[in-house]
């Protein structure tokens, strides 16, 4: 798989207030992700992301930052407690292009 066709995938909802579409390869995945306003991150992330905001407005919680993405903006969030993080939906939604590690 070279080419990635989102509009055949189904969007996957594991929560209020965002959902995804996933694709996994081997060591990597992509996710075309939209959160809401409604998304409730009840505990810090550690997990590491790196991704493209397509549309909206992303704020993300660090232990002693806020930071905010918008459009275009690219994000990397490496691995680890020092890292901790949560995501908010500061527009109504937001579309994030996230590549992990599995």
């Amino acid at each position: 798989m070279y080419k990635i066709d989102f509009e055949s995938l189904d969007w996957e909802s594991p929560a209020e207030g965002v959902r995804f579409k996933i694709i996994r390869g081997e060591e990597t995945q992509v996710r075309l992700i939209e959160f809401t306003p409604l998304l409730s991150h009840p505990e810090w992330c550690v997990l590491g992301h790196a991704g493209y905001i397509l549309q909206g407005t992303l704020e993300v919680k660090f232990e002693n930052e806020i930071v905010v993405f918008n459009d275009g903006d690219a994000v990397l969030i490496p691995d680890g407690e020092k890292h901790k993080h949560i995501p908010r939906a500061v527009t109504d939604t937001v579309q994030l292009l996230s590549i992990e590690k599995v």
